[in-house]
């Protein structure tokens, strides 16, 4: 699944194939801000049988991605 934020980055998120994915309404409570804020999430459910089983996922740039302003540390950007 590729997320797109407004600002032109684009994240993927994967799962290991275990489940099923699908993304639902949410809310997003923002510290400072009185009302909850409309979002939606990723939900991964599955049916694990054994003691130890597990779910995996990732989220990460790809790798031909542009690099962002949120790319740079902090002290790289003001020298």
């Amino acid at each position: 699944m590729s997320l797109s934020l407004k600002g032109g980055e684009t994240w993927v998120f994967r799962h290991g194939g275990v489940g099923e994915m699908r993304l639902e309404q949410s809310v997003y409570l923002e510290t400072g801000r009185l009302k909850p804020r409309a979002t939606k999430q990723i939900v991964l459910s599955a049916r694990l049988t054994d003691y130890g089983s597990a779910v995996s996922w990732s989220l990460a740039k790809p790798t031909d991605a542009p690099r962002g302003h949120r790319d740079y540390e902090a002290d790289t950007l003001w020298q």
